[in-house]
């Protein structure tokens, strides 16, 4: 069943597509300045001449940023940390939530209760 619109419906959803077209642009422009200031000439953006396409297009700041070794080693960090913390991760909440599944437990309402307490707290 095809439900007509009254041409009000009609102007709002116009409008609406124009502010949030409008939005996604400014909400967007910011990192795509940033993408195209990294391929663009040095020169060129100290300039102000890049706007919204690279001008001299290059790897010059890919290049600096690979090449040093700390990047490197950052990369590495946090590799190891991701792989790391969810492997404690998974184990402790494996071997924390099979002993709460089991009615028989002592003490397993305060357990759930604190558990889901600190679920009410943003960590950041």
């Amino acid at each position: 069943m095809v439900v007509k619109r009254s041409l009000g419906e009609k102007i709002f959803d116009s409008l609406n597509v124009v502010f949030l077209t409008v939005c996604s642009f400014l909400f967007l422009y910011p990192m795509w300045y940033v993408l195209v200031s990294s391929f663009s000439d040095a020169y060129a953006i100290a300039a102000s001449r890049v706007t919204f396409w690279p001008i001299g297009f290059n790897f010059n700041a890919y290049k600096l940023v690979f090449e040093d070794t700390r990047v490197w080693e950052a990369y590495g960090n946090t590799l190891f940390y991701v792989v790391a913390g969810t492997a404690i991760n998974l184990l402790l909440t494996t071997l924390g939530a099979y002993p709460l599944s089991r009615r028989g437990l002592d003490g397993r309402r305060f357990f759930m209760a604190f558990i889901v307490f600190t679920m009410f707290f943003s960590g950041g």
